[in-house]
């Protein structure tokens, strides 16, 4: 055999050795771990997205205890009181009031 066939077989037998390898390595020890912390993270996602929510609803609540501009949006949502933007909402109120979160749930 020629020196640069040796050559040749000898870095594919390296790198096809290095392949397997590092494969197998994944398949048998990182994948589990992986899927582990994986797991883990959507489940602190899950919790927080319910904290938030729970709060949300909280302040969704506290907004509507004010059964005046509670009856004014829901009379704005029915197509009854056109007048409700002009008087009610600016750009702070809206997501200031949660009113964004009003019009999602009844809308």
């Amino acid at each position: 055999m020629k020196l640069k066939t040796k050559f040749v077989l000898i870095n594919l037998f390296i790198l096809i050795f290095f392949l397997i390898s590092s494969l197998l390595i994944y398949q048998f020890l990182l994948k589990s771990v992986l899927l582990t912390f994986e797991e883990k993270f959507v489940l602190n996602k899950v919790e927080q997205l319910t904290t938030y929510l729970e709060v949300e609803k909280g302040n969704l609540l506290g907004f509507t205890r004010d059964w005046a501009a509670w009856d004014e949006a829901y009379l704005f949502l029915k197509n009854k009181n056109p007048k409700f933007p002009k008087v009610n909402l600016t750009i702070e109120s809206w997501s200031n009031n949660k009113l964004h979160i009003l019009t999602s749930l009844c809308g």
